[in-house]
């Protein structure tokens, strides 16, 4: 229906351009023909059709332009318009996820047959399902505020590696296939905001790991050098096309290909990660890992300081 919809409005414009073109024609014809008579009366009309051309090229410009921004605005709105109803689907089914899953470790905690064992698996379950979900929520609420620029760090004195070394046991006991390998030393402390360095890890390793692929190795690594915060997450995956290189910082941005529509995501996740270290007046960049998956390196001043 929506795309019926879509057809019917760029047929709409395009007859109106095409009407309003082939008026203006007939005039200038008109006028054109006027002119040339008034010419064989009096012999002075040469500077009056200049004017009239002259006159009427920038009316069609005019027209031609404005008709093209029309057209471009009306894709535009069409594409944001797929996009957020993407990610509405999106979060509905990453949210029913982690709630399905956490009523179900509850319902089999009911069942008091169960050993002390099992038990506290089952519990360590339901509270990965939750950090999951909180984490949702957070990037949701997050991209609001980078959205309007309500977003103000709170600087303080953090271990960064102490903050990335939680966010990789968190994420290494909710994708327990998947093998994350630490680079880093036990202290690395730095001035910054405490919950905006811990989305960004999270978000950066756990879009790592939702897109490596067959290849369930993630690497981190993390330095001081020049008082600034060298941090990276190279995975061995799919990798991301050059054409997309440039977009995948957008808000609700996914590639439109098999390998990203099969993998869960909201298109949020790089958005929010782009916008704190915006905010954090840091750097980020993509390159590609050899041989194959992506590596993404993330620059954060004011270290020490």
């Amino acid at each position: 229906m929506k795309q019926v919809r879509f057809k019917r409005t760029l047929f709409l414009i395009y007859f109106l351009y095409l009407y309003v073109v082939a008026q203006f024609l007939w005039w200038a014809y008109f006028i054109y023909n006027q002119s040339k008579q008034i010419e064989t009366l009096s012999g002075k009309s040469s500077s009056i059709i200049a004017m009239i051309f002259g006159e009427g090229s920038v009316f069609m410009l005019i027209i031609f332009i404005g008709f093209a921004a029309v057209v471009r605005s009306i894709y535009k709105e069409r594409a944001i318009a797929k996009q957020k109803n993407n990610f509405l689907l999106s979060v509905t089914h990453e949210l029913k996820t982690p709630i399905t899953a956490s009523k179900l470790s509850l319902q089999t905690l009911q069942n008091k047959r169960i050993q002390d064992v099992d038990k506290q698996k089952i519990v360590a379950r339901a509270l990965s399902q939750n950090q999951r979900l909180s984490q949702l929520v957070e990037n949701i609420l997050l991209a609001s505020q980078v959205q309007t620029k309500a977003f103000r760090p709170y600087y303080a004195k953090i271990n960064f590696s102490e903050i990335l070394s939680s966010v990789c046991n968190d994420l290494a006991t909710m994708y327990s296939s998947f093998q994350i390998k630490k680079t880093f030393s036990d202290t690395i402390l730095i001035k910054s905001d405490k919950q905006a360095i811990q989305t960004i890890a999270y978000n950066l390793i756990e879009n790592a790991i939702k897109y490596s692929g067959d290849s369930k190795n993630i690497l981190i690594n993390a330095e001081l050098e020049n008082d600034q915060l060298m941090f990276e997450v190279v995975d061995n995956g799919i990798g991301i096309a050059k054409e997309y290189k440039d977009k995948i910082f957008e808000k609700f941005f996914r590639a439109e290909n098999e390998d990203t529509r099969t993998t869960k995501g909201t298109g949020l996740g790089l958005y929010i990660v782009y916008e704190l270290i915006r905010a954090l007046r840091g750097e980020i960049s993509v390159h590609d890992s050899k041989p194959n998956g992506t590596t993404i390196k993330v620059i954060l001043p004011h270290v020490n300081s």
